[in-house]
């Protein structure tokens, strides 16, 4: 920003090169339009865009309804999105953002730490998350696993936490190893996974004509998205599971995107409950012989 108005937006690219993105972030209605309180010359934000979970799962319906592609993510919708060509497209879909970080910006703006420069985006109405501060490690690994556990409550998909050292000054004393800061670290969580049953196994054809198995599972949450089909992939991939219908599974998302089964319970497979897979010999399409 320059003299408190947009100058321009760029994605993040390679961290050296990026989209010039101004005319679509400017789309997004919670960010403000200028700096009213104590603008400084120029100004470099970053920020996270994002699809509200409610959101991303509206805009796939309305793509379905259209015969469309549905996105894999929200963050690969969010991207795709920001990056469209089409300003309409934009227009129609719900963009979110939070302000996160600062770039370079000119010396009248007088911050001393993270917090301070938080306190400015308020004060501007730059949507952020909240800041917490923490005395010590322990206070820092409780925080973490609180919101670990409350993971699937949150109305946007999360794959961490971050923790940053507050003082400015401190910053810069602690510098940067390679492209990554000593003054911050990223925690990551583990793939969100759940038990679930197996409600039916069923086979599917693509485009090229493959035969794909996947499990129709009871529904389960995973970082907030409803899981409720899992891709089996090949048939290999069946007989190596060893699943039937009406088994216990062990579901995650690999990366936070893509549902898999990991593991059959065999503790709690009821032998008189379970059904074996009925692997069919002909195309479940043009009834065409497998091979």
């Amino acid at each position: 920003m320059k003299k408190a108005h947009w100058s321009k937006a760029v994605t993040r690219g390679d961290g050296l090169v990026g989209e010039l993105v101004t005319e679509n972030v400017l789309q997004i209605s919670k960010i403000p339009k200028k700096i009213e309180i104590n603008a400084p010359k120029t100004i470099e934000l970053r920020g996270e865009i994002f699809f509200r979970l409610k959101d991303f799962e509206n805009i796939n319906k309305q793509i379905e309804e259209a015969n469309g592609k549905k996105f894999i993510s929200p963050r690969n919708a969010a991207a795709g999105t920001i990056r469209n060509l089409d300003i309409d497209v934009v227009k129609s879909r719900p963009l979110d953002i939070f302000f996160y970080g600062l770039g370079g910006y000119s010396d009248d703006l007088k911050i001393q730490s993270y917090q301070d420069f938080i306190e400015f985006l308020k004060q501007n109405n730059f949507p952020v998350n909240d800041l917490i501060f923490f005395s010590n490690k322990s206070e820092v690994s409780n925080h973490v696993q609180r919101i670990l556990s409350s993971r699937d409550e949150l109305e946007y998909e999360i794959d961490g936490a971050v923790i940053k050292v507050n003082d400015f000054q401190k910053q810069n004393k602690l510098g940067f190893v390679s492209k990554a800061p000593r003054w911050a670290v990223a925690w990551k969580f583990p793939a969100s996974e759940k038990f679930t049953t197996v409600n039916d196994i069923l086979f599917s054809v693509g485009r090229t004509g493959v035969v794909t198995p996947f499990a129709q599972i009871e529904p389960v949450i995973l970082s907030g998205a409803r899981i409720s089909n899992v891709s089996l992939h090949n048939m290999d991939e069946l007989k190596r599971l060893d699943i039937k219908v009406n088994d216990t599974v062990l579901v995650k998302r690999a990366g936070d995107v893509i549902p898999q089964i990991v593991k059959v319970n065999f503790d709690m497979r009821n032998s008189d409950k379970v059904i074996d897979v009925n692997v069919p010999l002909k195309c479940p399409s043009c009834e065409t012989k497998l091979i």
